[in-house]
């Protein structure tokens, strides 16, 4: 028998996997074995009924904890004791508590302390260096604040051109244009450059008068208590039917005996509205004493004086103020 001097050692050959003999799954048998990998097997209905249960069991529980771990309204009943927190009823007291329960201090948090903000409060020298422009307050020197504060009037004044607040002052020998007295002060009320009012006091003769400027355009000057020199006519701010109401004193001498005596007064009156007439130093007029008896009255043009039962004819002065209203 001849010898295989080439066939391999038996180790070699047994540790194949390779299936060297090319041996087939018939010649083994393994004709009719399925040979589907597991994963691709089908599965009956049974298995597939228990796979989809554990699926769905699985999603449930999966949903319940994701809800779960998200429910924000404290689920386990879990009290603030539990974790050491505070409870709303202390919290709420807490936080509504003025009376500091920190012993907060005023340098904490940087504000002022009790006794300094009392001090700044009562601090009159105006410590916030506030200007008269910031408060559109009158400036200096027009009267406010402080005696003797007016402003002086000049010679190149003219109190047409005055139309800002204030007091103003004109010493007996400056020369203002459009001012009616000789030693006065001035006040000056503008509500605006166009409407101002202006009122004057006369230091010589003791008497105040105002003017108005309507629309720009100023008016007459008035008097509220002229000092009614003889024979010469002031208008009042008086008003009579809505006209001004003017004002004048005539002086003349002697009432003449039983008759009448005409004295031309001068007014160019449109209407006489009263007279006050005085007999020197002994009484007003009219009069009557016993059955004597001196009338007196003025139209328009003239003042009429009639006597009754004179013995003589009277030499007095006469004094007769006039109110009228003028066209």
């Amino acid at each position: 028998m001849p010898i295989i001097s080439n066939f391999p050692s038996g180790g070699s050959h047994s540790g194949r996997i390779d299936n060297p003999h090319k041996v087939t799954k018939a010649q083994v048998g393994l004709s009719n074995v399925d040979n589907t990998a597991d994963k691709d097997k089908p599965v009956s209905s049974v298995q597939a009924t228990a796979i989809a249960d554990a699926k769905n069991a699985g999603t449930t529980a999966l949903n319940f904890a994701r809800n779960h771990a998200q429910n924000k309204v404290n689920p386990h009943a879990v009290t603030a004791e539990q974790v050491g927190a505070a409870t709303s009823a202390a919290l709420n007291a807490h936080t509504g508590n003025r009376s500091n329960p920190h012993g907060v201090t005023a340098g904490q948090i940087g504000a002022a302390t009790t006794s300094a903000l009392s001090s700044h409060t009562s601090n009159k020298s105006n410590p916030h260096g506030v200007t008269r422009a910031q408060i559109d307050a009158a400036p200096n020197g027009f009267g406010l604040g402080s005696a003797g504060g007016a402003r002086i009037l000049n010679f190149s004044s003219d109190l047409n051109n005055l139309k800002q607040n204030g007091w103003y002052a004109k010493g007996s020998s400056d020369t203002v244009a459009n001012c009616p007295a000789q030693y006065a002060s001035v006040f000056v009320d503008a509500r605006d450059s166009s409407h101002i009012v202006q009122y004057c006091y006369d230091y010589v003769q003791k008497n105040i008068q105002s003017r108005v400027c309507s629309g720009g355009t100023w008016g007459a000057w008035e008097y509220l208590n002229p000092y009614v020199s003889p024979n010469v006519e002031y208008r009042t701010m008086e008003r009579y039917w809505g006209l001004p109401v003017y004002t004048k004193m005539v002086r003349f001498t002697g009432i003449p005996k039983n008759t009448e005596k005409i004295v031309a007064h001068g007014a160019k009156a449109s209407r006489m509205l009263r007279i006050a007439a005085q007999r020197g130093a002994n009484g007003t007029l009219p009069m009557r004493y016993g059955n004597i008896e001196i009338a007196i009255y003025a139209d328009r043009a003239n003042i009429h004086v009639f006597s009754y039962n004179l013995n003589n004819a009277l030499t007095d002065e006469v004094f007769v103020q006039l109110w009228y209203t003028k066209d």
